[in-house]
């Protein structure tokens, strides 16, 4: 199984987000990752620490990435 892409982590962040992770996300200082988390949080998660909502961005992301790479 392949690691999931940066597109992997967009889409799966609009679960958990109510912005989407921006393309160049992953150049970004940890600080400012967790601004962003926090700060676009949808309702559920508002109160989360950003480190929590990462890992669920994390997991989606991995899930998926498993998921169509056994589609193919």
């Amino acid at each position: 199984m392949s690691e999931p892409t940066t597109q992997d982590y967009i889409w799966a962040s609009g679960h958990f987000l109510g912005k989407h992770l921006p393309p160049d996300y992953e150049e970004w200082e940890e600080e400012k990752l967790d601004k962003f988390l926090t700060d676009n949080a949808w309702e559920f998660f508002e109160y989360c620490e950003p480190k929590f909502i990462w890992e669920q961005i994390d997991s989606l992301a991995w899930s998926v990435n498993k998921y169509m790479g056994e589609k193919k």
